[in-house]
């Protein structure tokens, strides 16, 4: 879903792993002078596992499943994916901590905790103006744990011993003196009834200093271990050392290699001569899912996420980067054996000469968009004669369609050229959304499935009288 999600920005700056979230390992990057270093956020979610008794609405199971030890069993779970989460945070980020439930067991609890843990250097950030009109109430500074036999507790010591293993000193609230400077009204709690929703709780955090478990000798420890790793197949044998370390695997599916280009890539010299592309694109920012064989993709990336990429590769599982640039387009007659893909052509279009581009009008480009015949493309004599001269200068295979308008308005998008016909090479939704854009008429591309509905229905009666 992630993944799916993340494709409708188009961006090269995405990249998304699977790791357990309590553990996320330490990403290395280059720094500007060459050393390593460790990957710090600006910004942090913590979205996570709850009891979700927050979705008491949608979810009628938890009716019959919510008991009070719930949150109890969670409670840890909670703490050790919000404490990765803020060592994972540069000085000055913001992380977002929040569930679907409404037990503070599950919220304040937790908030609270990292709080005392982080002796001064977290702090708990009032954004009741981020959002005007959110109507919640605010976080609680009191509450009573409670054992799975639903009896309350207000102190640690009232807890029986059978449930101790259960109902933590932790989980109790702060002590009334103290609790007005942990400011947990700051919280957010949403409640169903107040906007028609489900339930929710929201906090954020700021880190103000390092935490005080981190220091830079960790950091350092953490870089040099994560070279050794990298380079354990160099070091010798050193006889009575003990068995031989194995490097931990990354369990679960395989996914494809994330394979760059190299300086002297094949396919890389006709793709650059063909689409005229600017020696400012940096060819080691693209890739291919595959080894062996014809590259089926050719996916691009940012600079920094290919130093992300070729740095961790083989210690973090990594399941999707990258934009679709070119997709393989056999064909002898041209010169290239690629074509562009509009995922990834706002990344690249900057770089593609003037060679492969064409200037439409409105009306031209409206009359591209329309067609939605795969096998009849639009032959060039229907368009302007402006427009056919440009095409003359301009030979067959993939190209780049503009637009420019007076009021700013400026579209580009994948077409082709073909002998004597042009065509926007763009998925359907894409092009009806640049039609609605250049205000044309989408009527053709509407389909109602219960007119769909009647119409199937009427010929089913009609075959049956006939029979």
């Amino acid at each position: 879903m992630l993944v799916h999600q993340a494709k409708r920005l188009n961006s090269p700056c995405i990249v998304i792993t699977n790791h357990d979230s309590a553990c996320m390992p330490n990403i290395t990057v280059t720094n500007k002078d060459g050393s390593k270093g460790i990957l710090k956020y600006d910004r942090v979610l913590c979205d996570v596992p709850c009891t979700g008794d927050g979705t008491l609405r949608k979810n009628p199971d938890i009716w019959m499943k919510w008991n009070t030890a719930n949150g109890d069993n969670l409670h840890g779970v909670q703490l050790r994916i919000l404490s990765r989460g803020v060592e994972l945070l540069t000085v000055g980020g913001r992380l977002v901590y929040s569930t679907c439930s409404l037990n503070p067991v599950e919220n304040e609890a937790v908030i609270h905790r990292i709080l005392v843990n982080a002796k001064g250097t977290l702090k708990l950030i009032d954004v009741s103006d981020k959002l005007p009109g959110l109507v919640y109430s605010k976080g609680v500074s009191s509450w009573l744990p409670a054992s799975r036999d639903v009896v309350m507790y207000e102190k640690f010591d009232d807890v029986p011993e059978k449930w101790t293993t259960q109902v933590r000193p932790q989980m109790f609230p702060p002590n009334p003196v103290d609790a007005p400077q942990f400011h947990l009204d700051r919280c957010i709690r949403i409640l169903p009834h107040h906007q028609d929703t489900g339930g929710f709780f929201v906090a954020v955090l700021e880190k103000i200093a390092p935490l005080p478990w981190e220091s830079s000798k960790t950091t350092k420890e953490v870089i040099k271990c994560d070279d050794e790793v990298e380079t354990s197949a160099e070091v010798k044998y050193i006889p009575n050392s003990g068995p031989e370390r194995k490097r931990r695997k990354i369990q679960g599916y395989r996914e494809d290699p994330f394979v760059f280009f190299a300086d002297d890539e094949p396919v890389w010299p006709s793709i650059r001569d063909f689409f005229g592309i600017d020696s400012r694109l940096q060819s080691s920012c693209l890739l291919t899912r595959c080894v062996v064989g014809k590259k089926k993709n050719i996916y691009f990336v940012s600079p920094a996420v290919q130093d992300i990429v070729m740095n961790n590769q083989k210690k973090i599982k990594l399941i999707n980067t990258g934009v679709k640039t070119f997709a393989r387009w056999d064909n002898k007659s041209e010169g290239c054996c690629f074509r562009l893909a509009q995922e990834g052509l706002q990344s690249i279009v900057p770089f593609i000469g003037e060679q492969r581009r064409i200037r439409l009008s409105k009306s031209d480009l409206l009359t591209l968009l329309s067609n939605d015949d795969p096998k009849f493309p639009p032959e060039t004599t229907i368009l302007e004669e402006e427009t056919q001269q440009r095409l003359s200068h301009i030979s067959q295979g993939s190209c780049v369609l503009e637009y420019r308008g007076n009021d700013g308005l400026n579209l580009d998008m994948v077409g082709w050229r073909g002998v004597r016909s042009l065509r926007a090479y763009v998925p359907l939704s894409d092009c009806i959304h640049f039609i609605r854009i250049l205000g044309g008429d989408t009527s053709k591309f509407d389909k109602n499935k219960f007119k769909k509905e009647e119409e199937s229905i009427e010929n089913e009666e009609t075959r049956t009288d006939t029979l």
